[in-house]
């Protein structure tokens, strides 16, 4: 489903990064040595900001209502509801 682009979206992606612990993302996998798709190294907290950007861009934009890649899943909701997270393990039936 698409949904119109949000206005503002620098200002509310401002918000959404500034909660987000990019660091602590940054060790965790590092010690797991998780690296995306054929990378050398595990990505870089810049790298990681990057990706969370564009991902968030993407949902408020209004290209789609969930994307996820890299441990990072964004989303919004048809009520303008969105939100970014970072999984580490889940498990669904």
């Amino acid at each position: 489903m698409k949904l119109k682009p949000i206005k503002n979206q620098s200002v509310i992606i401002d918000g959404l990064m500034t909660q987000i612990d990019f660091y602590r993302i940054e060790k965790t996998m590092s010690v797991l040595d998780w690296r995306w798709g054929d990378e050398v190294n595990t990505p870089t907290r810049i790298e990681l900001e990057e990706k969370a950007i564009e991902l968030l861009e993407r949902v408020l934009g209004g290209e789609c209502t969930e994307v996820n890649t890299g441990g990072f899943l964004a989303w919004r909701t048809s009520d303008d509801d969105f939100g970014i997270i970072f999984i580490l393990e889940e498990a669904t039936s």
